[in-house]
């Protein structure tokens, strides 16, 4: 669901222009609407995207079909990872790596 709607998001964005990815809850608990994505670092290279207040949101924008993310690094580009469960669970993993990331 969260995959998908950022996909929605962002077929109307320009792809020269840094934007910040808001979270909007369709149906849920409120107190994660509003927020925005962060990455949060884990390991060499790896990099989880958490929900965080503006003040330390991350910055992405679109190269091609992929989203990136700036994270001060322009030698290095940071790609959205979507992997999917073998256990069919509602939830995936999406993880921003070293790379250009997933297309579509």
């Amino acid at each position: 669901m969260f995959a998908g709607l950022i996909s929605t998001a962002l077929a109307a964005v320009n792809t020269t222009q840094e934007f910040y990815v808001r979270s909007q809850v369709i149906s849920g608990p409120a107190k994660f609407a509003d927020l925005y994505l962060s990455v949060y670092h884990t390991g060499a290279g790896m990099n989880d995207l958490t929900l965080a207040g503006k003040d330390i949101a991350s910055k992405a924008f679109i190269n091609s079909t992929q989203l990136q993310w700036d994270l001060g690094t322009p030698d290095i580009p940071w790609g959205i990872s979507l992997t999917s469960a073998a256990n069919y669970v509602a939830w995936q993993s999406i993880t921003v790596n070293a790379g250009y990331g997933d297309t579509g």
